[in-house]
């Protein structure tokens, strides 16, 4: 893997930043608890718009691709106040808000799209919603399913994540204190499986190519399990990278564009590059 290093910074927000994306067209968004989504040009290297959505902090960000158009971007944000909005950009760095629905009486903790079947699942206090997407129509999001129903009470259980599998006919929703992921197929919704885990689910992403999970578990670090049906369906521990946490924050986990390195945050300002199959720290980046 080649060695990353600092390229450039960019300043803007005047408190602390929540979430970030980069879009195929080389646009980075950033939103934080100033309340600002702040657009910037990695090509330019400079600032080219900054929203204030009126979202109360920004909690998540999630770009919107697929067959539409390279002259328009769009842009999903999710905000502390329970609001999702969805937003075209375009090249003249003027917005247009599309649409702005109240989900959750709660935070919006994240955004997930499923661009090929127009899926968004959005998860908050105890609840995931799923919305079909179609830009164009008076109302682009249409609100497909809410698991509970609106009409019961939410779980007492904080949904921290969503991951579509099985080429986006299957979803994973994983829980924090529950300590629990589970799977649903989505049409028709039903219950695949449910596992528990020894650690609370701080942070996780999965990779559908390679069918690996990261879950970063507020413990002692980052575990990794493979998606196995040997003998039924279910998540097989195979590494654990051990990272020590000297404060009980989350912290965000990824994958890089091969699957083979993982990458984290930490509670001491150091960004982490992991190789997966060795277990080792293969870079710590000074951030702050």
């Amino acid at each position: 893997m080649n060695k990353f290093y600092l390229q450039r910074s960019f300043r803007g927000h005047k408190a602390p930043i929540n979430c970030m994306c980069f879009s195929e067209e080389g646009y980075l968004a950033s939103g934080g608890d100033d309340g600002h989504i702040m657009l910037w040009s990695m090509a330019e290297s400079s600032e080219i718009l900054r929203i204030r959505p009126k979202q109360g902090p920004i909690t998540a960000l999630k770009w919107v691709v697929g067959s539409l158009t390279s002259a328009e971007n769009f842009l999903l944000s999710g905000g502390a106040d329970g609001t999702m909005q969805l937003r075209k950009l375009s090249g003249d760095k003027v917005n247009v808000l599309l649409s702005t629905q109240t989900v959750f009486p709660g935070a919006v903790m994240s955004i997930e799209v499923e661009d090929a079947q127009g899926i968004i699942a959005a998860t908050g206090p105890g609840r995931v919603v799923l919305f079909r997407l179609s830009v164009g129509k008076l109302e682009p999001l249409q609100c497909l399913l809410a698991d509970p129903p609106f009409s019961q009470d939410p779980r007492p259980a904080l949904v921290v994540s969503t991951h579509f599998f099985q080429k986006g006919k299957s979803i994973l929703v994983s829980y924090l204190d529950s300590r629990e992921i589970v799977a649903w197929s989505i049409s028709p919704w039903k219950e695949l499986w449910r596992q528990k885990f020894g650690n609370r689910i701080g942070s996780s992403a999965y990779s559908d190519s390679l069918g690996s999970l990261l879950v970063w578990n507020l413990v002692d670090g980052i575990n990794v399990y493979r998606l196995t049906d040997n003998p039924t369906c279910h998540l097989l521990l195979v590494q654990t990278l051990r990272i020590k946490i000297r404060r009980n924050r989350i912290c965000d986990v990824q994958f890089d564009s091969t699957g083979e390195f993982a990458i984290s945050g930490s509670d001491n300002g150091e960004l982490h590059l992991w190789n997966i199959d060795s277990g080792q720290l293969d870079q710590a980046l000074c951030h702050g």
